[in-house]
């Protein structure tokens, strides 16, 4: 339940510095957000973080709470940097 992009005002991506008539070491790091909610509070949220080599490098996760009564609510539960990184990550 994500796009790249997200909503406006989220990171959509970051990109490797560059020195001048040089190629970038890598590609842009990318970010998928959390879109589709009928709540608006529920979209935006940041779901997955891509290297530049299009890797899996982090996933968040969050409450799946649709209560807004709930205390946990759109709340941020856990992220995974750790078992996502490939074998041969730097």
């Amino acid at each position: 339940m994500g796009e790249p992009g997200g909503n406006p005002g989220n990171l959509k991506s970051v990109s490797c510095p560059q020195l001048p008539g040089q190629a970038a070491i890598q590609g842009s790091s990318t970010y998928i957000y959390s879109t589709g909610f009928a709540d608006a509070r529920r979209n935006g949220q940041l779901l997955t973080g891509h290297d530049g080599a299009g890797r899996l490098r982090c996933t968040y996760t969050y409450s799946s709470s649709a209560n807004d009564m709930d205390a946990d609510f759109a709340r941020f539960v856990s992220m995974d940097c750790n078992s996502v990184l490939p074998t041969d990550a730097p």
